[in-house]
Protein backbone atom coordinates (compact mmCIF):
# COMPACT_ATOMS: atom_id res chain seq x y z
CA UNK A 1 0.00 0.00 0.00
CA UNK A 2 1.08 3.28 -0.60
CA UNK A 3 1.02 6.35 1.54
CA UNK A 4 1.75 9.68 1.14
CA UNK A 5 2.58 11.94 4.06
CA UNK A 6 2.13 15.79 3.66
CA UNK A 7 4.68 17.26 6.33
CA UNK A 8 4.87 20.65 3.06
CA UNK A 9 5.09 23.22 6.31
CA UNK A 10 7.58 21.10 8.68
CA UNK A 11 10.09 24.10 8.10
CA UNK A 12 11.31 24.63 11.73
CA UNK A 13 11.65 23.56 15.53
CA UNK A 14 9.44 20.52 16.52
CA UNK A 15 7.86 20.07 13.05
CA UNK A 16 11.50 19.29 11.70
CA UNK A 17 12.30 17.09 14.85
CA UNK A 18 8.47 14.92 14.72
CA UNK A 19 8.78 14.38 10.83
CA UNK A 20 12.43 13.55 11.25
CA UNK A 21 11.98 10.54 13.98
CA UNK A 22 8.80 9.43 12.22
CA UNK A 23 10.37 8.74 8.82
CA UNK A 24 13.17 6.81 10.44
CA UNK A 25 10.96 5.02 12.03
CA UNK A 26 8.87 3.72 9.36
CA UNK A 27 8.95 0.17 8.39
CA UNK A 28 11.23 -1.03 5.55
CA UNK A 29 10.33 -2.64 2.28
CA UNK A 30 9.82 -6.12 3.80
CA UNK A 31 6.39 -4.16 4.98
CA UNK A 32 5.28 -3.80 1.59
CA UNK A 33 4.30 -0.26 2.19
CA UNK A 34 5.57 2.45 0.06
CA UNK A 35 5.78 6.02 1.64
CA UNK A 36 5.82 9.48 -0.44
CA UNK A 37 6.34 12.21 1.84
CA UNK A 38 6.38 16.14 1.25
CA UNK A 39 8.82 18.26 2.59
CA UNK A 40 10.25 21.69 2.50
CA UNK A 41 13.77 21.60 0.40
CA UNK A 42 15.74 22.92 3.86
CA UNK A 43 14.15 19.66 5.65
CA UNK A 44 14.41 17.10 2.72
CA UNK A 45 18.07 18.06 2.85
CA UNK A 46 18.32 16.70 6.55
CA UNK A 47 16.84 13.17 6.09
CA UNK A 48 19.51 11.01 5.94
CA UNK A 49 20.08 6.41 6.40
CA UNK A 50 16.21 6.33 4.99
CA UNK A 51 14.69 3.21 4.21
CA UNK A 52 13.95 2.59 0.10
CA UNK A 53 10.39 2.83 0.58
CA UNK A 54 10.88 6.49 1.52
CA UNK A 55 10.75 8.36 -1.33
CA UNK A 56 10.72 12.79 -0.54
CA UNK A 57 9.09 14.83 -2.78
CA UNK A 58 10.08 18.32 -2.23
CA UNK A 59 7.59 21.18 -2.34
CA UNK A 60 8.48 25.30 -1.24
CA UNK A 61 4.62 25.53 -0.59
CA UNK A 62 5.36 25.55 2.92
CA UNK A 63 6.58 29.20 2.72
CA UNK A 64 3.99 30.18 0.43
CA UNK A 65 1.04 32.57 1.60
CA UNK A 66 -1.62 30.46 3.34
CA UNK A 67 -4.14 30.89 -0.12
CA UNK A 68 -1.34 29.12 -1.86
CA UNK A 69 -0.87 26.50 0.38
CA UNK A 70 -4.85 25.77 0.60
CA UNK A 71 -4.83 25.95 -2.92
CA UNK A 72 -1.87 23.26 -3.02
CA UNK A 73 -3.69 21.10 -0.23
CA UNK A 74 -6.90 20.98 -1.63
CA UNK A 75 -6.28 21.09 -5.53
CA UNK A 76 -2.65 19.84 -6.10
CA UNK A 77 -2.15 17.31 -3.82
CA UNK A 78 -5.72 16.03 -4.61
CA UNK A 79 -5.00 15.69 -8.09
CA UNK A 80 -1.45 14.10 -7.02
CA UNK A 81 -3.69 11.24 -5.04
CA UNK A 82 -6.15 10.88 -7.83
CA UNK A 83 -3.42 9.54 -10.27
CA UNK A 84 -1.26 7.15 -7.78
CA UNK A 85 -2.44 4.25 -6.27
CA UNK A 86 -2.74 6.12 -2.66
CA UNK A 87 -4.37 4.19 0.13
CA UNK A 88 -3.97 7.02 3.24
CA UNK A 89 -2.96 10.24 3.63
CA UNK A 90 -1.07 11.28 6.44
CA UNK A 91 -1.71 15.10 6.67
CA UNK A 92 0.90 16.35 10.32
CA UNK A 93 0.59 20.25 9.84
CA UNK A 94 -3.09 20.73 11.52
CA UNK A 95 -4.70 21.42 8.07
CA UNK A 96 -6.15 17.94 6.04
CA UNK A 97 -7.85 17.89 2.75
CA UNK A 98 -11.59 18.05 2.90
CA UNK A 99 -13.64 15.31 1.19
CA UNK A 100 -10.11 13.28 1.03
CA UNK A 101 -10.40 10.82 -1.98
CA UNK A 102 -8.58 8.42 0.34
CA UNK A 103 -8.48 7.62 4.23
CA UNK A 104 -6.61 10.40 5.89
CA UNK A 105 -5.23 10.72 9.18
CA UNK A 106 -4.46 14.47 10.82
CA UNK A 107 -2.21 15.42 13.20
CA UNK A 108 -3.49 18.15 15.55
CA UNK A 109 -1.13 19.88 17.24
CA UNK A 110 -1.31 23.28 17.71
CA UNK A 111 -3.12 24.00 21.12
CA UNK A 112 -3.62 27.92 20.38
CA UNK A 113 -6.35 27.15 17.92
CA UNK A 114 -8.86 25.28 20.94
CA UNK A 115 -7.30 26.68 24.05
CA UNK A 116 -9.74 29.19 25.32
CA UNK A 117 -7.48 30.99 27.89
CA UNK A 118 -5.10 31.94 24.54
CA UNK A 119 -8.76 32.99 22.06
CA UNK A 120 -9.95 35.40 25.59
CA UNK A 121 -7.15 37.03 26.79
CA UNK A 122 -4.24 37.02 24.10
CA UNK A 123 -6.21 37.54 20.74
CA UNK A 124 -8.24 40.22 21.48
CA UNK A 125 -4.45 41.81 22.11
CA UNK A 126 -4.24 41.16 17.94
CA UNK A 127 -4.45 43.72 15.43
CA UNK A 128 -7.91 43.42 13.60
CA UNK A 129 -6.12 41.33 10.35
CA UNK A 130 -4.14 39.15 13.20
CA UNK A 131 -7.54 38.14 14.31
CA UNK A 132 -9.22 37.93 11.02
CA UNK A 133 -6.41 35.54 10.12
CA UNK A 134 -6.10 33.38 13.40
CA UNK A 135 -9.87 33.34 12.83
CA UNK A 136 -9.70 31.83 9.51
CA UNK A 137 -6.89 29.45 10.33
CA UNK A 138 -9.03 28.02 13.38
CA UNK A 139 -11.98 27.65 10.94
CA UNK A 140 -9.38 25.97 8.40
CA UNK A 141 -8.95 23.26 11.57
CA UNK A 142 -12.06 22.73 12.85
CA UNK A 143 -13.05 21.78 8.68
CA UNK A 144 -9.84 19.68 8.86
CA UNK A 145 -10.60 17.63 11.53
CA UNK A 146 -14.34 17.22 10.50
CA UNK A 147 -13.32 16.07 7.50
CA UNK A 148 -10.70 13.40 8.12
CA UNK A 149 -11.24 9.76 9.02
CA UNK A 150 -8.94 9.89 12.27
CA UNK A 151 -7.62 12.92 14.63
CA UNK A 152 -4.77 12.59 16.03
CA UNK A 153 -3.43 14.69 19.13
CA UNK A 154 -0.08 14.96 21.10
CA UNK A 155 -2.00 15.15 23.91
CA UNK A 156 -4.87 14.07 26.14
CA UNK A 157 -5.60 17.83 27.12
CA UNK A 158 -5.51 18.90 23.35
CA UNK A 159 -7.86 16.48 22.56
CA UNK A 160 -10.29 17.53 25.11
CA UNK A 161 -9.98 21.07 24.16
CA UNK A 162 -10.83 20.22 20.76
CA UNK A 163 -13.71 17.72 21.33
CA UNK A 164 -16.09 21.27 22.22
CA UNK A 165 -15.33 22.44 18.83
CA UNK A 166 -15.17 20.17 16.83
CA UNK A 167 -17.58 17.07 15.53
CA UNK A 168 -14.83 14.51 15.90
CA UNK A 169 -15.46 11.02 14.73
CA UNK A 170 -12.85 8.22 15.74
CA UNK A 171 -9.86 10.45 17.60
CA UNK A 172 -7.07 9.07 19.28
CA UNK A 173 -3.94 10.08 21.48
CA UNK A 174 -0.68 9.77 20.33
CA UNK A 175 2.32 10.80 22.53
CA UNK A 176 5.52 12.26 20.51
CA UNK A 177 8.02 9.07 21.38
CA UNK A 178 11.69 9.38 21.98
CA UNK A 179 14.69 7.66 20.31
CA UNK A 180 16.14 5.02 22.49
CA UNK A 181 19.35 5.68 21.12
CA UNK A 182 19.31 9.39 22.27
CA UNK A 183 19.60 7.96 25.94
CA UNK A 184 21.54 5.41 25.51
CA UNK A 185 24.87 5.65 28.06
CA UNK A 186 28.20 7.21 25.63
CA UNK A 187 31.32 7.00 26.79
CA UNK A 188 32.87 10.38 27.64
CA UNK A 189 36.53 11.13 25.73
CA UNK A 190 39.15 10.65 27.63
CA UNK A 191 37.36 9.52 30.83
CA UNK A 192 38.47 6.44 33.00
CA UNK A 193 36.14 3.65 33.97
CA UNK A 194 35.54 3.48 37.38
CA UNK A 195 37.03 0.33 39.13
CA UNK A 196 34.81 -2.78 38.41
CA UNK A 197 32.74 -0.82 36.34
CA UNK A 198 30.15 -0.10 38.56
CA UNK A 199 29.06 2.82 40.79
CA UNK A 200 28.80 4.07 44.25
Amino acid sequence: MKIVINAASAKMGGAVTYITNVLRCLPGPESEYEFEVFLPPETAREQVGLARNVHLLVTNIGHASWWKRLWWEQITLRSHLHKTAVGLLFSTGNFGMFRCPVRQILLVCNALYFSKIYREVFVPRHTWSARVAFGLRRWLVRRSAESCDVVMTPTQALLDDLRPAVKVGKALVNPYGVAEEDFSPRPVEGATPAPGGGCG
